[in-house]
């Protein structure tokens, strides 16, 4: 019995040492995680992967479950894996957890791994470089709560069948390339708490039913292409600690409903949308919050005062909007929490508030391209950690503060460019020991430059600072210097340290270039466009782009200087074209210039003449007219320009090619279709007469020769405005010396060409239009050839029931005859005959005359003769038009004269302001003034003919019952081929004329001047009363 059950309990226990001795991996799960290891390309253990322990040899990458039985974790993170992701691991069908994130793998994600179904957990392949697509499969992963497919370069959509991952929890799709819409099933996911799909192509709006993740905490779409607005239901996302959205095309609002329940937010980024309307108050109660960037959208209204309790804010951004108001005080709360604040280019207004000096852990303060005023606060002294200051384009006056030494060696840039601020530079800045770019080019500086070291970047052009450079070893490490346009500097310039290679603008100053300088880099650059392209470029960058300028820069003796005797340089900082000068208008410009652009279109649409706007185009955009230093600019100068060449922002060469090419077509087209339709008639009557007649209405109807006129007096100006400043910096700036000389001869073949065609239009082919039926004699036929100008007869019936003293003043006095004529040739003749028949003209030659005056740039004493004769030009126009009174409406002549006198104006105003004596702001003011005034006076022209028409339906009146006899000759017949005959005839026809205005016109004359004072007389007692 005793032996038996000792046999027992050895049997049983031999049976328990092979069961606790068997091992759960087999050789075929060995062989899976070798062939895994070999696929992976894994170099990082040199010990055998073995069976061990009831797992393998190598536990910190491979664990098996507790039960023993099958592997439950691979884990190779950052392990340098470069090969590919083995099919064959799906036969590990119970993995918990997969992780290869930070390695190389290449290959794309096997679907076959969707085995892994209910038994997965973890899944993350982040950060490697695996392409493909996203298999749909992995659906079946429905107890998976963190999936990470983020940083690699996948491709395709997001599978809707994900939804069935109800557990969820992470989901890391951010930085590949994925695109497609968010799918609105995700919404199922309840318990997700991370969701990053950053950096991808994605695009549609963001599903409202993402509303339902009550428990989420970081939502991150930023750098997509989402469009429609920010969900006011995810409001219901309370426990959302980061929101970014910004790189998108958003629009819509900030939903204010955000501020009342994202109590736990502590990044909310939003830039760089189109977002717009107002920043809601509401955010105030997102206490925790201490990053809020909302830059580069058209926000508008005011920054909300209530934002001042966000005490933990160390990230601000508002730029790049269209705010505005003042900078608030309050915001000093935020004390020495904020690190970085923002609100460069908007509108705002007053000054830098004093109260901010608490922020003393403030690291860039940028308010640059604003309309701030005030002096430059002391009290910022106590920003000691500050490393860049950006406070340029504004209106800052005062001096430079000298407090802020104390910075230290912590700031690295200052930019103070473009304001009005005045004195020296202090001698205590040398202590900055840690400046790197100094730019205060552009103010009213004075005094010597004291030597500031370790500078990279020196700009102090267009001031007025005296004296000597500092010696070369007083800023070893500088490379470009910017000294230009400082007239009372003087000196030797020897160069850089010794080794160091730089570029250096000296023009306009008494600073010679050293003799022991072999080579150097000296261009001279515009007034703000070499500051303009400064922005957050590196020393080097700005290097290779001065010395580009250089290489592409007017040759001029700005660019050899001289070695020897001490002169001041004869250069003036202009451009070398004509339309770089506007290259950075400021608001009220580019109103005045889009005003002066839509008169131009709609005059030339309804035939009138557009001389005075494109006038008043050009006198703002002159060389000679001062640029803005004050505003922030926000759109190309090009424009200001529009209303003379639609190519005008392509540069000035292309402005005169295209008008050329442009004019010519339109004639063409004119041409071939008034040919088209003369042909189609005549093959519709057999008879030579009605031929003739209906040949004749297909050309009234198409207006010609009227249009194509118009068309070339609307677009010559352009030209030759274009062709003078290519001549005036040849080449033009950034143009080719072949496409600049192109533009010229194209440009003035153009202009000849076109004054020709015109001549023979108006004066020698009139007689081939005008011939009309029921021709019995050469007399006759010679007679009805003529184009008449016939004055109206009885005022008071024709224009009934306007007073005749308004109608002789307001109305036309009579019209040409007949129709046929009229339409074809009354747009561009005027009333008068005799030598004074080309009266039509003077508006045209006096349009041309201003755009060859203002298309030169030069000195001031080169812009003071050039301005001084584009105001002659005006005055003797606007005495010559009210005088002459070539319009058929006395009203007409005289509202051109004053549009004359304004654009005069405008010029004195440019000349003002180049003086220093006004403001930009003025100019550009009166400028609006003017371009809206001519706009006025414009409908008044385009209204006229069509009320004249309606009132004579409306009266009866037909032109042979209220015309006299009493007839004005534009055109002579055939004798005009005839040089000496066309004289004879204009001296017999001028004495004519003098015997018809004698009995009539005269009366008629006074008529008008009577009319005229009882029109004044009235509107003066109206006004008194």
């Amino acid at each position: 019995m005793s032996s038996r059950l000792v046999a027992f309990f050895l049997l049983v226990g031999v049976c328990s040492m092979l069961l606790s001795g068997s091992t759960a991996i087999t050789t075929v799960e060995l062989g899976i995680l070798n062939e895994f290891i070999s696929a992976v390309k894994y170099r990082g253990n040199s010990t055998p992967l073995e069976l061990k322990d009831k797992c393998t040899t190598w536990p910190e990458h491979i664990t098996c479950r507790k039960d023993d039985k099958t592997i439950a974790t691979l884990n190779f993170t950052a392990c340098n894996l470069t090969g590919t992701l083995p099919a064959s691991l799906a036969n590990l069908s119970d993995i918990v957890s997969f992780d290869l994130r930070l390695n190389r793998l290449s290959s794309t994600i096997p679907s076959v791994y969707s085995v892994w179904g209910s038994t997965l957990r973890m899944f993350s392949v982040a950060s490697n470089r695996l392409t493909g697509t996203l298999p749909s499969t992995f659906s079946n992963w429905t107890s998976v709560t963190s999936v990470y497919f983020n940083e690699n370069e996948l491709c395709g959509s997001i599978p809707a069948s994900y939804s069935r991952m109800t557990s969820l929890m992470s989901f890391y799709a951010n930085g590949n390339k994925l695109n497609g819409t968010l799918p609105p099933e995700f919404g199922s996911w309840k318990l997700m708490t991370s969701f990053l799909v950053a950096n991808n192509d994605l695009s549609g709006s963001l599903p409202t039913a993402y509303s339902d993740w009550s428990v989420l905490q970081q939502f991150l779409a930023d750098t997509n292409t989402f469009t429609g607005t920010l969900p006011a239901e995810y409001a219901s996302w309370q426990s959302v600690a980061w929101f970014h959205v910004q790189d998108n095309a958003l629009t819509g609002t900030l939903p204010a409903e955000y501020g009342v329940h994202f109590s736990s937010l502590r990044s909310f980024i939003a830039s760089n949308n189109r977002l717009t309307g107002n920043l809601p108050a509401t955010y105030e109660n997102m206490k925790l919050l201490s990053k809020l960037q909302f830059d580069n959208n058209s926000l508008v209204g005011t920054l909300p005062e209530s934002l001042s309790e966000l005490t933990r804010m160390r990230y601000f951004d508002a730029s790049s909007n269209s705010l505005s108001g003042t900078l608030p005080s309050s915001y000093s709360q935020w004390g020495t929490n904020l690190e970085t604040f923002s609100a460069d280019g908007n509108a705002f207004t007053g000054s830098l508030p004093q109260s901010w000096s608490n922020w003393t852990n403030v690291q860039e303060f940028e308010t640059h391209s604003n309309f701030l005023s005030g002096t430059l606060p002391p009290q910022y002294s106590s920003w000691t950690n500050l490393s860049r200051f950006s406070a340029y384009n504004n209106s800052l006056t005062g001096a430079l503060p000298t407090q802020y030494a104390s910075w230290g060696a912590v700031p690295k840039i200052i930019y103070l460019h473009s304001n009005s601020l005045s004195g020296s530079i202090p001698l205590q800045w040398g202590q900055l020991t840690g400046l790197q770019k100094v730019v205060l080019s552009s103010n009213q500086l004075s005094g010597s430059i004291p030597p500031l070291p370790r500078l990279q970047l020196l700009s102090v052009s267009f001031n007025n600072f005296s004296g000597s450079l500092p010696s070369v070893a007083s800023w070893a490490t500088l490379q470009l210097l910017d000294t230009q346009n400082n007239t009372l500097l003087w000196g030797d310039f020897s160069g850089f340290y010794p080794g160091q290679m730089g570029v250096a603008t000296i023009c306009n100053t008494n600073i010679r270039k050293s003799a022991s300088v072999s080579s150097l880099t000296i261009p001279c650059f515009p007034n703000a466009t070499f500051m303009s392209t400064i922005g957050d470029k590196s020393v080097s960058e700005l290097l290779l782009l001065a010395t580009e300028f250089s290489k592409n820069a007017n040759s001029n003796p700005s660019t050899t200087l001289p070695t020897s005797n001490p002169t001041i340089l004869p250069i003036t900082a202009r451009p070398t074209d004509a339309n770089d000068v506007a290259k950075a208008p400021t608001r009220s410009s580019l109103s005045s210039a889009s005003i002066s652009t839509a008169t131009a279109l709609t005059s030339f649409l309804t035939g009138v003449d557009a001389a005075d706007t494109q006038m008043l185009t050009t006198i703002l955009g002159s060389p000679c007219t001062c640029s803005s230093q004050t505003a922030a600019t926000a759109a190309e100068g090009s424009i200001l320009l529009l209303a003379l060449s639609p190519f005008s922002p392509l540069g000035s060469s292309w402005a005169a090619i295209g008008n050329s090419l442009l004019c010519c077509a339109l004639v063409s087209a004119h041409i071939v279709l008034v040919c088209i339709l003369d042909r189609r008639m005549h093959h519709e009557k057999s008879s030579q007469v009605s031929s003739a007649k209906v040949g004749v209405g297909g050309g009234l109807r198409l207006r010609f020769p009227n249009l194509s006129v118009s068309v070339i007096l609307l677009l010559i100006p352009g030209v030759v405005r274009a062709v003078t400043s290519v001549l005036d910096g040849f080449p033009a700036a950034g143009d080719s010396t072949g496409l600049s000389v192109a533009a010229v001869v194209i440009g003035l073949v153009f202009v000849l060409c076109s004054a020709t065609a015109v001549e023979m239009l108006v004066y020698h082919h009139v007689n081939a239009s005008m011939i009309t039926e029921g021709v019995k004699n050469a007399a006759q036929q010679q007679q009805s050839m003529r184009i008449q100008y016939t004055t109206h007869r009885r005022i008071e019936r024709i224009f009934a029931p306007i007073p005749p003293y308004v109608s002789r003043v307001v109305l036309p006095q009579g019209r040409w005859e007949p129709e046929v004529s009229r339409k074809s040739f009354g747009g561009i003749v005027a009333r008068v005959n005799g030598r004074r028949r080309r009266s039509w003209c003077a508006l045209a030659m006096i349009n041309i005359g201003v755009q060859i005056l203002n298309g030169v740039g030069g000195g001031d004493a080169a812009c003071d003769a050039l301005q001084s004769l584009t105001m002659i030009v005006l005055v003797c126009a606007a005495a010559f038009f009210a005088v002459v009174k070539p319009h058929r409406a006395l009203l007409a002549s005289y509202l051109t004269c004053v549009s004359l006198l304004l654009s005069c104006l405008v010029t004195l105003l440019a000349m003002l302001c180049r003086l220093g004596s006004v403001d930009r702001s003025a100019v550009d003011g009166f400028g609006v003034f003017v371009s809206v005034a001519m706009m006025v006076m414009k409908v008044y022209h385009i209204a006229l003919p069509w009320v004249e028409a309606w009132l004579m339906a409306r009266n009866g009146a037909e032109s042979r019952e209220v015309l006299t006899i009493f007839q004005r000759d534009v055109t002579a017949p055939s004798s005009h081929f005839s040089l000496k005959s066309r004289r004879k005839n204009e001296r017999h026809q001028s004495t004519d004329d003098v015997h018809a205005i004698g009995a009539a016109g005269s009366e008629t004359t006074m008529s008008q001047f009577e009319s005229l004072r009882r029109l004044v007389t009235m509107v003066c007692e109206r006004s008194i009363l």
